[in-house]
C-alpha cells in the first residue's frame, strides 16, 4: 500500500502541478478579460455620448432647416413681384422700339403735312401773300404797343 500510497502521491503532484498551471492560466485570462471588459465598457459609454451629441446636432440641424425653409418661403413672397434683370433689359428694349416707331410715324406725318402745305401755298400766291400782309400789320402793332406805350 505504501508503494499505491507514493504512486498517487507522485501522480497527485503531477497533477497539481498542471491544475496550478490552469488555475495562473485561468488568473491571467481572467485579467485580460477584465481589461476586455474595461475597454468594452469604455467604448459603450462612447457610444452613449455620441448619441447624446448625435441627438443634438441633429435637432439643430433639424431647426437649421425648417429655418432655412421658413426663410425660402418669405424670400419668395418678397421677390416674387420684383422685376428681374432680363425683364427690364427686355421691357426697355420693347420702349425704345416703340420710340422709334412714334418718332418715325411722326416724321413722316410732318413731312406729308409740310409738302401739302407748300403745294397748296404755291397754287395761291395771292392769297398767300395777303396772309403775310395781314400777319406783319399784327405783328408790327403787337410790337409798338410792348415797346412804345411807355412815353
Amino acid at each position: 500500500m505504501a508503494e499505491s500510497a507514493e504512486k498517487a502521491s507522485k501522480s497527485s503532484k503531477g497533477l497539481k502541478s498542471k491544475l496550478h498551471d490552469i488555475e495562473e492560466t485561468v488568473d491571467s485570462t481572467k485579467d485580460n478579460t477584465e481589461d476586455l471588459k474595461d475597454k468594452v465598457d469604455a467604448i459603450h459609454e462612447s457610444v452613449k455620448e455620441t448619441k447624446k451629441t448625435t441627438r443634438s446636432l441633429v435637432s439643430g440641424v433639424e431647426s437649421a432647416v425648417a429655418d432655412v425653409k421658413k426663410l425660402s418661403g418669405s424670400m419668395e413672397d418678397k421677390f416674387g413681384s420684383l422685376a428681374t434683370k432680363d425683364g427690364v433689359k427686355k421691357s426697355i428694349d420693347d420702349i425704345k422700339d416703340g420710340v422709334k416707331q412714334s418718332v418715325a410715324k411722326a416724321k413722316q406725318s410732318i413731312t406729308e403735312e409740310v409738302g401739302k402745305t407748300i403745294s397748296e401755298a404755291g397754287k395761291s400766291p395771292k392769297q398767300t401773300h395777303k396772309i403775310v400782309a395781314k400777319n406783319q400789320k399784327y405783328l408790327k402793332r403787337i410790337y409798338k404797343d410792348l415797346h412804345h406805350t411807355l412815353r
